[in-house]
């Protein structure tokens, strides 16, 4: 129960000005990522089942999920070598 009021606590933090452990632009990309995924796999479940799925077609699917992933990744990194880079100049 401890872990749980610690967690909410954590999330409600996260659209404040104060620090958290979790990181709202991470959430945001987490949010956005998983709608994407679940949009892709329904249209290509119900393609699926009505035997209208060509190779083409998936891979028109697929392309976009693939290039969101490896924008949040690039950002994600960004942010790392950003923060680094303020720690290392504070710490100067």
């Amino acid at each position: 129960m401890n872990t749980i009021k610690k967690f909410i606590k954590e999330w409600l933090l996260t659209f404040s000005m104060k620090s958290s452990l979790l990181s709202s632009k991470k959430l945001e990309r987490f949010a956005f990522t998983f709608v994407s995924l679940g949009a892709v796999i329904t249209c290509i479940v119900y393609e699926v089942v009505e035997d209208k799925l060509t190779a083409m077609e998936t891979t028109i699917l697929i392309t976009p999920l693939l290039i969101c992933a490896g924008y949040n990744l690039a950002q994600t990194e960004k942010s790392k070598i950003n923060i680094k880079k303020e720690e290392s100049n504070e710490g100067a």
